[in-house]
């Protein structure tokens, strides 16, 4: 069931079809495993309050119910998901080892799919047309899709215990993909995770707190990027300054001052304005489940040419509110706590170098990471790292020993 849900996109009858064998099979195979386990149920729960709370917020907004009946069900399937990894985890002691074996399958896939697609042009069905011929899917509808799960895994894989020239082997032919694909925005999230790591892996060698130099580390950051901006180049005859191009978006979004012009980077950041413009009249409680795309669809905003802003946290943020809110800060905190250890456990490794590159992460894809759910795998793998090494089942997760 975990395969059928990770390649989804590719076993629907047609492109246009909302059934797959994943979406008619899961509730059938998954709901008994968790209603009679304490940690599925807590999952169900928790599905069910998310589901609930949205749908309120949206009817208070006035969101009409074809935009949250889609979203709704979307949020369900992530937490039926996250339940059954739950039941196996608390319940099969090869948990562990039968992942590792999933997301190798998976890798395994992928990369076949991709020499096949450049050595023959075939693609599997139902994924979105090749641009150009040049830019590789293998079993997810975009390109954008597999660099999201491909970002996510790198995670696991930059704090296994594999060696060294593997590491950097797997880093060279993850940036290959990501370049040939121009997923510009998880190339940098991978490189953020790179660095990330080597701050925690010098914090261990100096044994000293990683929160001590990543904070120097945002002070060079800071001074670098404080130089940067000062400089001018000039495009077309016209001089721009660095620093307007790179804070001039941030401006807007803080002043709900929208381009109204096009390009991809204006609509996207216009998309997020007048989301946020939205947002702020409920009073921060959120727009409900799909109310992102919803505010696309309206009439004043006509001018953006987008169906989503391309952010995953921006579209949860201005739909869900506080919740999001919420789980964000409980997650920075502990992160943070983490981070004030010395020599933190793998379990807290892997999501500090989450949390440093998931601004860049979200910002991957467009609405589609709702229902990747090979990401949703990984991320769930993340999350609940430091369960897996506190127990005593700590064998291995894309390790080797």
């Amino acid at each position: 069931m975990l395969v059928l849900g990770a390649m989804n996109v590719v076993l629907r009858p047609s492109p246009e079809s909302p059934l797959t064998p994943f979406y008619l099979l899961a509730p059938l195979v998954f709901l008994p495993a968790i209603l009679f386990s304490s940690a599925g149920f807590r999952w169900a729960l928790i599905g069910l309050g998310v589901a609930c709370y949205g749908m309120i917020v949206g009817l208070l907004y006035g969101l009409p119910f074809s935009f949250m009946s889609t979203q709704i069900i979307h949020y369900l399937y992530i937490f039926l998901l996250f339940g059954v990894l739950d039941y196996l985890a608390s319940s099969d002691p090869k948990f562990l080892r039968r992942m590792t074996f999933l997301l190798k399958f998976l890798l395994g896939v992928i990369v076949t799919a991709i020499l096949v697609q450049a050595a023959t042009g075939v693609e599997m069905p139902n994924v979105q047309p090749l641009y150009e011929g040049r830019f590789y899917n293998a079993f997810f509808f975009t390109p954008n899709d597999l660099a999201l799960f491909l970002g996510a895994l790198y995670c696991l894989f930059l704090t296994s215990r594999y060696s060294t020239a593997a590491k950097i082997a797997g880093t060279v032919l993850l940036f290959v993909i990501l370049i040939v694909n121009s997923n510009r925005a998880v190339l940098l999230a991978v490189t953020v995770m790179a660095a990330s790591y080597g701050v925690i892996k010098l914090s261990n060698f100096l044994r000293t707190p990683p929160i001590f130099l990543f904070l120097v580390g945002l002070l060079l950051m800071s001074i670098s990027i404080g130089v940067v901006t000062q400089l001018e180049i000039t495009v077309h005859g016209v001089v721009l300054n660095l620093g307007d191009l790179m804070y001039d978006p941030v401006r807007r979004v803080l002043e709900l001052d929208p381009y109204r012009a096009p390009g991809s980077v204006f609509e996207r950041t216009d998309a997020l304005i007048f989301s946020l413009t939205e947002y702020f009249k409920t009073g921060g409680l959120g727009l409900g489940p799909g109310g992102s795309r919803y505010v696309l669809t309206l009439p004043q905003y006509s001018t953006v040419n987008v169906a989503t802003m391309h952010n995953a946290i921006g579209e949860l943020w201005v739909e869900l509110g506080p919740l999001l809110v919420l789980s964000l800060a409980v997650a920075a905190a502990r992160v943070l706590m983490s981070m004030g250890k010395v020599r933190p456990e793998r379990g807290d490794a892997v999501r500090m170098v989450l949390l440093t590159a998931l601004p860049l992460l979200s910002l991957s894809q467009s609405g589609g990471y709702i229902s990747n759910y090979s990401f949703w795998i990984v991320f769930y793998l993340i999350v609940r790292a430091k369960q897996w090494h506190e127990s005593a089942a700590q064998t291995r997760l894309l390790c080797s020993r």
